[in-house]
């Protein structure tokens, strides 16, 4: 019966800024690096733009604005009724002739709006202004790399963070919204969370690092130490696939890293069990599922070492001893005898799934 509990217990866990802070004309923020969910600083991170950020706004909007833009905004201002002055403003060139102007407004009883314009028929006078997509939430910025043409034969995209609730890292929802038309929103949702939009390769194509989170609730740790898996995304016609193989060496760095910080006896006993976990769901990502039984022999012999050692009830750094080896030593045999099936796909674990709900019937690791 206790055995039974603890499976079920295991199974749950498995279920799955001022005026005009700058404005931006053309193609150009500042390379701020989407911040990291978890530890995947083997992946390479975005340098700043040398691209020229064109004219930063002062109370006046400087003396090269275009004289609609100060108007428009402090009728919109006063039409949402807000008493703040925007945080961020850019302006951003779009697919053809059409521009686009994004602001984020300040925010009320702690909602910030963040709004998206379709802009036409501009000239130093007047423009021809039109809402096209608006979200709210606790906080919304631009990122790197907005404004550039970072996918080959389409248009600009603006990269957003969204934090719904906290300015947490594990609460960020990133979005890349392309500029065309009435925008078109293309995060790939069903990857897991960005963690980065970067040129790994420097071909000069930009790829997407998500973080997997299927896994996160294997083990009972904080919110922002949660596992996650890094899954690299190239674009291609107009949709992204996966394409983990292709940065294999990045990959081997990533699984080091797990690996080391699995050794290092300064961490309690489910930190490193979490971290060899991580090596072991890298490994299989690429492909590498010899490696990949190797380290979960490893990982089933480290929790039962752990539990022989911590008899008794849980205390603290003792976690660990709540996880039955055997459950884990049969989740993990399940799983790589799925993951072979699937052994010559791009990225293992995504099984060419479509949506988030797919990868979880296809990878449930444990027994019902």
């Amino acid at each position: 019966m206790k055995r039974s509990r603890r499976k079920r217990g295991v199974t749950r866990r498995l279920a799955l800024v001022r005026w005009l802070v700058p404005i931006f004309i053309g193609t150009a923020l500042l390379g701020q690096s989407l911040a990291d969910s978890y530890d995947f600083s083997a992946f390479p991170k975005p340098a700043a733009t040398k691209r020229p950020l064109g004219e930063t706004a002062d109370l006046k909007l400087g003396p090269n604005a275009a004289p609609w833009l100060p108007r428009f905004i402090e009728a919109r201002r006063a039409k949402l009724k807000i008493a703040g002055v925007p945080r961020q403003i850019a302006l951003f060139r779009g697919d053809g002739s059409t521009s686009y102007l994004a602001v984020w407004w300040p925010s009320v009883t702690r909602e910030s709006r963040f709004d998206f314009y379709k802009i036409a028929n501009t000239n130093a006078d007047i423009a021809n202004v039109g809402p096209v997509r608006t979200v709210r939430a606790y906080s919304v910025s631009f990122d790197h790399p907005s404004g550039l043409r970072i996918f080959a034969g389409e248009p600009p995209v603006a990269a957003i963070t969204i934090h719904w609730y906290s300015l947490a890292d594990y609460d960020a929802d990133r979005r890349l919204i392309l500029l065309t038309g009435n925008t078109v929103d293309i995060t790939p949702k069903w990857a897991g969370p960005i963690v980065d939009v970067v040129d790994i390769d420097g071909d000069g194509q930009y790829e997407v690092v998500t973080s997997d989170d299927l896994w996160q609730y294997l083990y009972d740790t904080p919110p922002g130490a949660k596992l996650r898996l890094p899954v690299v995304l190239k674009r291609a016609n107009g949709d992204f696939v996966p394409a983990c193989r292709q940065f294999d060496s990045v990959y081997r760095k990533w699984i080091a890293a797990q690996t080391a910080s699995a050794r290092d006896e300064r961490k309690s006993p489910l930190f490193r069990a979490q971290a060899l976990t991580a090596a072991l769901l890298g490994q299989v990502q690429i492909g590498k599922l010899a490696d990949a039984r190797r380290t979960a022999t490893a990982l089933v012999d480290f929790i039962r070492t752990v539990r022989q050692a911590h008899r008794g009830p849980r205390n603290g750094d003792a976690d660990l001893q709540s996880y039955d080896p055997d459950d884990f030593r049969d989740s993990f045999r399940r799983l790589l005898k799925r993951a072979s099936r699937f052994a010559s796909l791009p990225c293992v674990l995504e099984a060419g799934a479509d949506t988030r709900y797919q990868r979880i019937e296809r990878y449930r690791a444990l027994p019902d």
